[in-house]
């Protein structure tokens, strides 16, 4: 079974990249697109930049899938199980922050536009307005905030 590293890995999209090391004859250096659904564990799939992977190759009209991809520790062993507390702390080493649901799918990320002008969060209820009151959702949300200073 062919070898890699994760070169990046996006949680909030659920995919990345592995890149095969180049002992790997047919795909030395390849970079192959690896999807969260491809990832072999229980709980919470996700990979870590740098984080050494097996994987089976398949190809597809832009090039290589990865496929069957099993992480590894620095001894080669499979990783069966994520740690959870990592992944869904924040500190898992990707090219942006997690965002997932609990069937372990990506969601869609917060934008810059659903924030406040001091950089807090809107809450969904926030979020919505008002068309009657002719509000806009960046005025409602600043009075909610400044109202909990």
């Amino acid at each position: 079974m062919p070898q890699g590293k994760v070169k990046w890995f996006n949680n909030a999209k659920g995919y990345g990249f592995i890149i095969a090391d180049e002992d790997n004859s047919d795909l030395a250096n390849e970079d192959l697109f690896a999807h969260f659904s491809a990832i072999k564990m229980e709980g919470y799939r996700t990979l870590k930049a740098g984080q050494r992977v097996l994987f089976q190759a398949q190809p597809s009209g832009k090039g290589f899938h990865a496929v069957d991809i099993v992480p590894i520790d620095e001894s080669g062993n499979p990783i069966v199980h994520s740690d959870q507390s990592q992944s869904r702390s924040g500190e898992v080493a990707s090219t942006e922050s997690s965002a997932t649901g609990d069937s372990g799918k990506p969601l869609k990320q917060q934008s810059p536009d659903d924030t406040t002008a001091d950089g807090h969060g809107i809450a969904s209820e926030e979020k919505k307005s008002d068309p009657t009151k002719g509000e806009d959702r960046t005025r409602q949300a600043s009075r909610a905030v400044g109202a909990d200073s």
